[in-house]
């Protein structure tokens, strides 16, 4: 019995993980594809990534900023009412965008999800708000 208590938690940290079992890119599939694919047709060459969003500073793109810090709430393409409480962002003006996250920045701008927000544009620069603006008005 005692041995049951010291592996039980072990066994529910192991299995409640978050590592996933595939990589963002993969679904069971493009998996089950790849395993019957022969090895001539894996050396074929890779698609060219899509174009998205870069503002002028070399290097800083809209599109990443988004994915890792306005997609889980936000939703992949801007269409969820983050936390049930903000607006829809998809298709929103750069403008406005930029008014936004400034507004967050500086306490200004917001209701309820203002102290959420704030820690997340807090790191951004201008040049990075630009660009996650100019990558939002895309969706």
């Amino acid at each position: 019995m005692y041995r049951l208590l010291f592996i039980t938690p072990i066994f529910f940290i192991l299995a409640c993980s978050d590592t996933p079992s595939t990589t963002q890119h993969e679904t069971p599939e493009s998996l089950a594809t790849a395993k019957k694919a022969p090895a001539a047709q894996k050396q074929t060459k890779v698609a060219e990534p899509k174009k998205v969003a870069l503002t002028a500073r070399e290097g800083v793109n809209g599109h990443s900023l988004y994915a890792h810090q306005c997609a889980s709430c936000h939703g992949q393409k801007g269409e969820k009412a983050a936390l049930n409480t903000s607006q829809v962002i998809a298709g929103w003006p750069t403008e406005k965008t930029v008014h936004a996250l400034n507004g967050y920045r500086d306490g200004s701008y917001g209701h309820k999800l203002k102290g959420i927000m704030k820690g997340q544009v807090s790191s951004l620069d201008p040049t990075e708000i630009e660009a996650v603006a100019s990558y939002i008005k895309t969706l």
